[in-house]
């Protein structure tokens, strides 16, 4: 929940209150699923600028996660239609072409 990941990003022990990530000086997995959920709840506007003022943790890591070179490389690629319909729709649902979806 990204309320929880609120607390958690609040508290003064921890890695990103010393400047690091979620668990660890550096990206860890953990980021990177995060970096995922956030990127998905901006992408579909539930993850807002008027959401993001209530949660003033979240929005920091979501700016600080986004902006590293491995979303910028490989997660936003993957939040691109042009890939997901093709590589994860596609093949979840057995098409083999992507037609089934233009102009969505």
């Amino acid at each position: 929940k990204v309320a929880q990941l609120e607390k958690d990003l609040a508290k003064p022990s921890g890695s990103f209150a010393k400047g690091g990530f979620l668990c660890a000086p550096r990206m860890t997995a953990a980021d990177v699923e995060w970096s995922v959920i956030l990127g998905r709840l901006r992408e579909i506007r539930f993850l807002d600028a008027e959401l993001l003022a209530g949660l003033p943790h979240v929005a920091r890591y979501s700016a600080k996660v986004w902006a590293t070179p491995a979303f910028q490389q490989g997660v936003k690629a993957l939040l691109r239609p042009s890939f997901m319909i093709p590589n994860v729709l596609c093949v979840i649902l057995g098409a083999k072409c992507g037609k089934c979806f233009a102009g969505r």
